[in-house]
């Protein structure tokens, strides 16, 4: 079911199966293409395979890859360092190189806050750098910590758009935020364009999860509104609802939980919720699984978790105390410990995260 949910928001697809669909959102003459983003490369190879000819840009992603006709370079995540300062005067660059009659075809996805950066007057590059790590640690909603970033940018907040005029501005968004707000997804470098489209969100990938589920016999609820709030208190409600589920459901939901990893602690918000279900799951038959659709939960190499009623057991034995490792907010120690743990490495998409319950 979480595997499913990555393959359904698979970049290179959904930009190319957009743009061959709807060929007047850059119907004519030469396209200056900017990505950025954790599915920079994947959206950029998408635009590519249908404007044959027609492209010329760049890709700020999470490591280089090769895209016809496109550089690609390389961004700092999650916190904005030397490559993402270079790879914002890079994007604002290539944006001014557009004529009256071109068309400037933003490709965005999260991550690109911290992955492409421009300082604002007067504002040093380590400040920045240091309030974004305050903000990430504060447990903060995304939408209120980007409000902060742009405010610090020239690049946030329809900074990258205007740099862009008086070329046709569109953009095409990949989103990770709840409600798809233009502003928040990276930070919104081209609020203001002529177009702006979000082409997927979380909750395309939850209801690929829940197709899985009723596939394999399963009666699947598909939860519509996004989940928000502590991942810890997210996570003990799923594994009660886990536990209390007839045989052969499941519930599926999407979004984006907030946990503060403090004092060198290891985590992250999927990790957290899923250890927190774990206690609750306790001895029943009921399964829960969180997963980062970009394959990187927190500060591990780490997707997220799948846990069971025996995830508590098999830690004590090995003399870990589950409970005191989510209060720590230590969660990827204990659930590494316990082999509980997803990894599948970048995904190259990004879309929030996804969270299934059931029992068999």
């Amino acid at each position: 079911m979480l595997m499913a949910a990555i393959t359904a928001v698979e970049p290179e697809r959904l930009v190319a199966d957009r743009l061959s669909r709807s060929p007047a959102l850059v119907d004519s003459g030469s396209v200056v293409v900017l990505a950025l983003g954790k599915a920079a490369a994947g959206m950029a190879r998408g635009a590519v395979r249908v404007l044959q000819g027609r492209t010329r840009g760049i890709a700020v992603a999470p490591e280089r890859s090769a895209v016809s006709g496109i550089e690609v370079v390389t961004g700092d995540h999650p916190i904005p360092g030397p490559n993402s300062f270079a790879a914002g005067e890079r994007l604002l660059g290539m944006a001014r190189t557009a004529g009256p009659d071109d068309v400037v075809l933003v490709l965005v996805s999260g991550g690109a806050s911290a992955m492409a950066e421009v300082a604002a007057p007067g504002i040093p590059e380590r400040d920045i750098a240091q309030h974004t790590t305050d903000l990430l640690a504060s447990g903060r909603p995304i939408h209120e910590v980007n409000a902060e970033r742009t405010a610090m940018s020239l690049l946030k907040g329809g900074g990258l758009a205007a740099a862009a005029r008086p070329a046709r501005v569109v953009t095409l968004a990949i989103s990770d935020v709840i409600d798809s707000d233009p502003a928040t997804i990276g930070s919104g470098p081209s609020v203001g364009s002529d177009v702006f489209e979000v082409i997927v969100d979380g909750a395309a990938a939850a209801a690929a999860a829940a197709e899985v589920a009723a596939e394999e016999g399963l009666t699947a609820q598909l939860r519509g509104e996004p989940i928000t709030g502590p991942a810890r208190q997210f996570g003990r409600r799923i594994g009660r609802l886990a536990s209390a589920l007839p045989a052969g459901s499941a519930i599926v939901g999407f979004g984006e939980t907030t946990v503060r990893i403090v004092g060198g602690r290891r985590g992250g918000r999927n990790q957290e919720t899923a250890l927190a279900a774990a206690l609750e799951l306790d001895g029943s038959d009921a399964v829960v699984g969180s997963l980062g659709t970009d394959g990187i939960d927190g500060p591990t190499k780490n997707a997220g978790a799948i846990v069971d009623g025996s995830t508590v057991h098999r830690g004590g034995v090995l003399g870990l105390d589950a409970e005191d490792h989510l209060t720590r907010h230590d969660s990827a120690t204990y659930l590494e410990a316990v082999e509980d743990v997803v990894v599948t490495g970048r995904t190259g998409t990004n879309v929030g995260d996804v969270i299934v319950a059931l029992r068999a």
